[in-house]
């Protein structure tokens, strides 16, 4: 992992997810980009009457006060950017975010009715772009990230991304275990067919992680995964977004807009 790119408006969540790229740049030896998008849609009337040209100033100077505080206290490597726009958020991220290795965002859930039904600005970040973004909910402070939850649905998806996902984890010296999820129905054979897979993932992937299974099964997959979290020692939920069928990017992305409204742990989401 090189470089990492960490949004922010300045925010008291914003701020904690500074602190945790900067501790994670610091883990890794990577650079660490700060980035501002001012907004001209979100413009207060105090604003406004500033100018476009002010704010953005006024925006870059404290983008880069913050920036070298970051560099200062951290001792790693670290730089801002600001943009203007009319354009949505997610977009400019995942523009911005280009030759990045990990987007690392901060969310407090839902603010108002438009994100409860179409998720946080986080969530669309993750949904939209290519690049595994890692989702911090506000007042969680960073620590090592020893263990990593992967889970997927195994019946919807039997192409994991686990190149993508060792990216990400080996930097972090991380265990993983891979979550199989599955309806409370399960036959023998299945069981045979998961096994096997179970063994071809450790012959590709075993030499460079450390990897253990479990399985999974409920009808409730936001509810079982974060009860899962909470009563386990795993320090971060990895989960995947789908290129397949409208059915299969309906049910996953549900899946992960329930839970960055809901996860008190990170959460890292990986395209597929």
């Amino acid at each position: 992992m090189k470089k990492i790119l960490c949004p922010t408006d300045f925010s008291d969540t914003a701020d904690n997810a500074v602190v945790y790229a900067a501790k994670l740049a610091q883990k890794t030896g990577a650079h660490l980009a700060l980035f501002n998008v001012q907004s001209l849609a979100d413009r207060t009337p105090e604003e406004a009457a500033l100018g476009e040209q002010t704010n953005a100033q006024i925006a870059y100077d404290r983008l880069e006060e913050l920036s070298q505080e970051v560099s200062r206290v951290f001792k790693i490597s670290c730089n801002g950017n600001v943009t203007t726009t009319v354009a949505g958020l997610s977009k400019i991220i995942e523009s911005e975010a280009s030759g990045h290795d990990l987007i690392v965002m901060g969310t407090n859930g839902p603010d108002d009715v438009f994100q409860f039904f179409f998720g946080s600005n986080s969530y669309r970040t993750a949904k939209n772009t290519s690049i595994p973004v890692l989702i911090v909910p506000s007042g969680y402070g960073y620590s090592d990230i020893r263990m990593t939850a992967f889970a997927f649905d195994y019946w919807r998806n039997n192409t994991l991304p686990m190149t993508q996902l060792v990216k990400v984890i080996k930097p972090l010296q991380s265990e993983l275990t891979i979550l199989e999820v599955m309806e409370e129905s399960f036959s023998h054979r299945a069981e045979k067919e998961m096994l096997a897979d179970q063994q071809m993932l450790r012959d590709v992937y075993g030499v460079d992680i450390k990897m253990e299974f479990q399985t999974l099964h409920t009808s409730n997959i936001p509810q079982a995964l974060d009860d899962f979290m909470k009563s386990s020692n795993i320090d971060m939920l990895a989960l995947c977004t789908q290129h397949q069928s409208l059915i299969d990017r309906i049910f996953h992305k549900s899946v992960i807009k329930h839970l960055s409204k809901i996860a008190t742990y990170p959460l890292l989401i990986i395209h597929t």
